[in-house]
């Protein structure tokens, strides 16, 4: 077989094989994708919700579906890291239980839902993640690691709207 030829195989291979995958991705994340819209609608209804936390939920909602996110969030991972080490990671403290529990579930579906729109960027940020845990563990930075997700997600919701407005 022919260089020309293997190529010629594989990006016919390439081209029919990803939209199967892409399309199995999202029927797989369907289900969360729901329970993200679900979720977002209780929040939003909630009058105790604070500022920053509504932000969030609406920006998740915004983009649940954007392949884009997970390309932010792995340029966002290395600034997350040189932010956990000089301690500087912003906490969103909550008091009420239900919506940390709301939070966190908002959360884990949104970046199932767009780690299903954006297969390879969501390997490269879970690989970076890994890294963030493993960096975070021996300085005692393993709580704030582990809760990175609500953190990371309203810094990337920060980068959109600063470039939206410049």
């Amino acid at each position: 077989m022919t260089t020309s030829t293997t190529v010629l195989l594989a990006t016919a291979f390439i081209a029919i094989s990803y939209p199967v995958l892409m399309r199995a991705l999202a029927h797989a994340v369907q289900n969360k994708r729901l329970r993200l819209a679900e979720i977002g609608a209780l929040l939003s209804r909630r009058d105790d919700l604070p500022d920053a936390l509504r932000e969030v939920t609406a920006w998740t909602l915004e983009t649940a579906y954007s392949p884009w996110v997970m390309v932010q969030f792995a340029a966002t991972v290395p600034w997350f890291i040189v932010d956990l080490l000089r301690g500087r990671v912003p906490h969103h403290e909550i008091a009420d239980r239900e919506v940390v529990k709301l939070m966190d579930e908002l959360t884990g579906n949104h970046i199932a839902s767009v780690a299903a729109a954006n297969p390879f960027f969501a390997l490269v940020a879970s690989l970076e993640c890994a890294v963030v845990i493993f960096i975070a563990f021996p300085f005692g930075k393993s709580i704030e690691a582990s809760h990175m997700q609500i953190d990371a997600l309203a810094r990337v919701g920060q980068i959109k709207h600063r470039l939206r407005a410049a």
